[in-house]
């Protein structure tokens, strides 16, 4: 590739974790525009980034340079880097690459960074406020309201078993399947112990969660690089809360025992990962773009539903409806659970909303393990 202020030969360098080309004569560089962002959020905590002294900024007003780009070769727009900067950048509409002059990917972490301490000044401001005018009363109240709201619903349902009724997940809860394993099921048990042991190993030592996270949760922008594709296991088994794990953690122990008692516990075992790492491809192949971490044992727990499904489709599931325990056929429980989880993906691509579940990713860990138990009762295994 060929530095479109200069004609020289392009170099690859390294900022903030992103490969990126770099002419050496004029110090601009190219990048893919989906990089930008991972770039100038590291580089805000990096000094030698962020304050550099010699910057040159070499468009003045958003002047039009037409440039071509030296990833496909077409001509580049010149565009402002955020709102109320003077940063522009040159961005090619075509394959989404962006040239930066020499300074400008600096001017911009500087940008970033003056930004980010005014919001939080911001913010500690307004959470000062609030807890000396009550934060407290406002959870309360918002709390009796829920709790009310959830004894009007329960009183209109009761005595009806319906569909509704089977897809309210805060009031919906497996306690319990007819398949037994014969004993306390050792990976199964394995696995919920590791992960609560996990959870509390997080909230015990690690002070910057959100880095934690960003580090070992799955971020579909940075699974090319090896880390990344580390992180398709570790994001298996670190989880963002109490109440996260222990969603996860029960549906693994009711469905989980019965199929490791079918296909033993080696096989159940690399089966679990197969499922959790195919759900978190295809999560990540889903958002590419998408630079928040992923987290929880989902992908792979779903895979063990796809499992059941397949091996145990006509056992009963005791399940905790509203204000009794029905016993509920396997096949209808996650027929309703599979058609909930479509629903809610099919919402969030069409409406572009973001719920904080990884819907995608439970499909895939169900199909796959779906697929998995087929084809390992075909063979006899």
């Amino acid at each position: 590739m060929k530095c479109p202020v200069d004609g020289t030969d392009l170099g690859k360098a390294w900022l903030g974790g992103v490969a990126v080309a770099v002419c050496r004569k004029c110090g601009g560089a190219f990048l893919k525009y989906s990089s930008l962002d991972d770039i100038i959020r590291d580089s805000v905590s990096s000094v030698d980034m962020a304050e550099d002294g010699d910057m040159v900024h070499s468009r003045e007003n958003g002047r039009q340079l037409h440039r071509r780009c030296p990833g496909c070769g077409r001509e580049m727009t010149t565009t402002r880097f955020l709102e109320g900067s003077d940063i522009y950048i040159d961005r090619c509409q075509w394959c989404n690459g962006v040239w930066a002059d020499h300074g400008e990917l600096q001017a911009a972490a500087l940008f970033a960074r003056e930004r980010q301490r005014s919001a939080v000044d911001a913010q500690a401001t307004l959470e000062e406020n609030m807890r000396a005018m009550g934060v407290e009363i406002a959870r309360a109240v918002r709390e009796r309201q829920r709790l009310q709201d959830l004894a009007d619903l329960a009183l209109h349902l009761k005595g009806r078993v319906s569909v509704l009724t089977l897809i309210m997940p805060k009031i919906v809860l497996p306690l319990r399947s007819n398949e037994s394993y014969g004993g306390v099921p050792p990976v199964v048990s394995g696995l919920v112990l590791l992960n609560v042991i996990t959870l509390i190993l997080q909230w015990v030592f690690v002070e910057d969660m959100s880095s934690f996270f960003r580090t070992f949760g799955l971020v579909p922008a940075r699974l090319p690089d090896a880390m990344g594709i580390f992180t398709l296991f570790s994001s298996i088994f670190i989880h963002a809360g109490w109440c996260h794990l222990a969603g996860n953690m029960l549906y693994l122990w009711v469905f989980g025992a019965a199929v490791e008692g079918t296909l033993g516990s080696r096989r159940f075992v690399l089966w679990y990962l197969v499922s959790g790492v195919v759900a978190s491809l295809l999560y990540a192949l889903m958002n590419l773009q998408v630079g928040i971490p992923m987290v929880g044992a989902s992908g792979a727990i779903s895979g063990v539903l796809g499992m059941y499904i397949v091996l145990h489709p006509y056992s009963d599931i005791e399940t905790l409806l509203i204000d009794r325990i029905v016993a509920v056929p396997a096949w209808l429980y996650l027929a309703v659970w599979v058609g909930y989880q479509m629903t809610m993906s099919m919402v969030m691509a069409a409406t572009g909303a973001c719920c904080g579940v990884a819907w995608s990713a439970h499909m895939g860990g169900f199909f796959s393990g779906a697929a998995i138990a087929l084809t390992a009762r075909r063979k006899g295994l």
